[in-house]
């Protein structure tokens, strides 16, 4: 075979660069595609807090640029009527997961423009031929699930503008319930020389093992203006969107062969892997360790000596914080060993109601007797009665 020439291996290498470059952010995107930024880099908020500390944004507009951002909808429904030179201050879409054999994430067609989705089609047939997927996993997975981009400033770490994805239920959803002030009219947080900062509380839940932020509490904060011309610096949001094709999303959810079934037994062992990994993981973490039967035993030896028992909550925190009412609020959280970290957040999540002391007795007055004159069993006086007194809540 010949070797092939200089110029060949030259043209394959720049086109391997080339996607290097595309996807220097990770994995290729089938939702964003940052083509449009050339050598721009891109930059994300790299977390959002939870707990007592707000997070502090700046959201940004942009100016529209896409024919057809007029007719995309927005999770009421709605067209957003704008058109290329209107501004906008988030990317409004709808995803879907777990796409086929890859697990892709996808653009739904038919919840953000009202087009034929094979994705949403496919989900379709599986919830009327439930005998194909009988505990419903196949077809939970492939919900439309709506999400929301941003330009931000975080005011929390510098003055860069980053992209923010975030869930719009987790966010978005309880932003717009403040925003509508009645009689006084709208906060218009993204405008450039009256916007507010948003400053927005996060509380961190769980589904299943994994931990998402949602919004709390939010609140609006006075800013200094932005010059017009940070228009020319936010990311151009509505050019990062792919819009793929109906062919492309049915190549996507068959994973190219064309054989929906074959995709669907692939997800079904992928599916299965992975209960069967949380289930050991489970069984794992019930099993006590040697550790902690060891510490079981001493303390019924406590207990059988007639002791009382150490308290649990009994500053067992090595950082000198309050165990189990401090938890993940102070950056020597992070410093813990894993042991104490899960205990403190266990007792953070569980927390016991401590009992109401006991009232102390109060003492009984002390009375100087007289001496009296014995009388006689007829002339005995009945005893008063005795009252008894109610404990003091």
């Amino acid at each position: 075979m010949a070797k092939p020439s200089w110029k060949e291996r030259r043209e394959k290498l720049k086109n391997k660069t080339k996607d290097s470059a595309e996807n220097r952010e990770g994995k290729a995107s089938t939702i964003l595609s940052f083509k449009a930024l050339g050598d721009r880099e891109v930059k994300w908020v790299d977390k959002v807090k939870h707990g007592r500390e707000p997070n502090k944004f700046d959201i940004l507009p942009f100016e529209v640029s896409m024919d057809w951002y007029e007719t995309m909808r927005k999770f009421s429904g709605k067209p957003t009527g704008l058109v290329p030179g209107d501004v906008d201050y988030k990317l409004e879409f709808a995803i879907h997961n777990g796409v086929g054999p890859e697990q892709q994430k996808t653009l739904c067609l038919l919840e953000t423009f009202g087009l034929p989705c094979p994705v949403c089609e496919e989900r379709a047939r599986l919830l009327d031929n439930p005998e194909e997927d009988p505990d419903g996993k196949l077809a939970e997975g492939l919900k439309p699930k709506w999400r929301c981009l941003y330009n931000i400033i975080d005011l929390n770490a510098d003055d860069e503008i980053r992209l923010w994805e975030h869930s719009y239920h987790l966010f978005e959803k309880i932003l717009m319930g403040e925003v509508y002030m009645g009689e006084k009219g709208l906060e218009l947080f993204w405008d450039l020389e009256d916007g507010k900062t948003v400053e927005w509380r996060g509380k961190e839940e769980k589904l299943g093992k994994f931990p998402f932020v949602k919004a709390d509490r939010v609140d609006f904060a006075k800013r200094s203006s932005y010059e017009d011309s940070i228009l020319d610096e936010v990311y151009p949001l509505d050019q990062l969107l792919v819009i793929p094709t109906y062919d492309q999303l049915t190549s996507v959810l068959t994973g190219g062969t064309g054989d929906i079934t074959k995709a669907h037994t692939k997800n079904k062992e992928k599916n299965q892997k992975k209960d069967d990994k949380e289930s050991k993981e489970s069984k794992e973490e019930k099993k006590p360790n040697r550790s902690s039967r060891f510490k079981k035993e001493e303390k019924q030896e406590t207990e059988d000596e007639g002791s009382f028992p150490p308290d649990d909550n009994e500053c067992k925190c090595p950082k000198k914080r309050e165990f189990g009412v401090d938890f993940n609020q102070h950056p020597e959280c992070n410093e813990c060993a894993d042991e104490d970290y899960n205990a403190c957040e266990e007792a953070f999540n569980n927390p016991q109601d401590e009992p109401e002391p006991e009232p102390e007795p109060e003492p009984e007055p002390q009375v100087q007797r007289r001496q009296r004159k014995p009388v006689t069993k007829e002339e005995s006086k009945p005893e008063p009665e005795t009252t008894t007194r109610r404990r003091r809540r």
